[in-house]
């Protein structure tokens, strides 16, 4: 499995490795990663010691973080890919209810206009109601 992660989002996974803690990821993780060369110690040498845990801990939380980011990235990417799969029935639904509500709309204006024309018509050809003599 490749793992991408954008420039922009490189922070975000890192805060977010940072802010849980470091824990795993649910799923198993992937191999480790290869052994880095031991860094060259600074000229300060008693400082060093206390640094390189730190760093040791804060590359297992950015390794943790970039796991679960390409984890999150390939679910997202087969997410999207099953969303497409669904999508083309659905749109022929989509398309065919459409032409019927633009027929029946179609219909229901004829009607309204010969409604319209029925009832002036009826008011034209009518005789005139005439009162009641008493």
């Amino acid at each position: 499995m490749s793992m991408r992660t954008p420039a922009p989002l490189l922070p975000l996974a890192i805060a977010l490795a940072l802010r849980a803690g470091g824990a795993p990821p649910a799923r198993p993780p992937n191999p480790p990663p290869p052994p880095r060369p031991p860094a060259a110690a600074p000229a300060g040498g008693a400082g060093s010691a206390d640094v390189q845990p730190e760093q040791d801990q804060m590359q297992i939380k950015l390794d943790a973080a970039l796991r679960s980011y390409a984890m999150l990235q390939d679910e997202n990417d087969r997410l999207k890919a099953d969303a497409g799969k669904d999508a083309g029935p659905l749109q022929a639904r989509i398309r065919i209810l459409s032409e019927q509500v633009r027929r029946l709309r179609d219909e229901v204006a004829d009607l309204a206009a010969e409604n319209a024309r029925l009832k002036t018509r009826l008011a034209l050809e009518s005789p005139p109601a005439r009162a009641a003599k008493p």
